[in-house]
C-alpha cells in the first residue's frame, strides 16, 4: 500500500551508493525490469502466509492507513484496487478465516488469498533464466496454538 509519495522514494534509492536490496511484495510483471538486476523471489508455505494475513489484518488500524495513503498518494483509486472500505469484520473462528483465504471469501481476495499468492509466485517462476529469476521458499514458521 503506497504510504509515502512515489518521488520520495525514488529520491532515496538513486541517492544509495552501495548495493541494493528493495524487499517488495510486487508482481514481477510490475516491476521495472533491467539486465543485470536478480530477482530473488522468496515463497512461503500457504499455510504460513493465511496465518500472517490473519495477524497483519487483526493488528491493522485501518483508519491511520487511510490517512496515511491520503497524505502519500490519495485514496481516488481504492475502488479500482477493490480497497473502497475497510474489510468486514471477519469470523471469530480462526478455522473459519484461515478456509476464508484458502477459497476467497469475496472481500479480501484483491488484497491476499490462496489464488493471489498463487499468481504472484507464478509471476517470478515462469520468466526464470540463469540467475535472473530464482524461486526459493522458506518453512512454515512455528505456531503456539495446538
Amino acid at each position: 500500500m503506497n504510504t509515502r509519495p512515489l518521488a520520495e522514494v525514488r529520491a532515496d534509492l538513486e541517492a544509495q551508493t552501495h548495493r541494493r536490496f528493495i524487499k517488495t511484495h510486487t508482481p514481477l510483471g510490475a516491476l521495472p525490469w533491467q539486465d543485470g538486476v536478480t530477482y530473488l523471489h522468496v515463497g512461503r508455505d500457504p499455510r504460513d502466509a493465511a496465518l500472517s494475513w490473519d495477524d497483519h489484518l487483526s493488528n491493522m488500524d485501518f483508519d491511520r492507513l487511510f490517512e496515511t495513503r491520503a497524505a502519500a498518494v490519495g485514496l481516488d483509486d481504492l475502488a479500482e484496487l477493490g480497497m473502497d472500505d475497510a474489510p468486514t469484520e471477519p469470523p471469530d473462528d480462526p478455522a473459519l478465516r484461515f478456509w476464508a483465504w484458502v477459497e476467497g471469501d469475496g472481500v479480501s481476495e484483491s488484497l491476499s488469498g490462496l489464488q493471489a499468492l498463487v499468481h504472484h509466485s507464478r509471476t517470478f517462476w515462469r520468466p526464470r533464466s540463469g540467475r535472473t529469476s530464482t524461486c526459493s521458499t522458506r518453512p512454515r514458521r512455528a505456531t503456539g496454538a495446538s
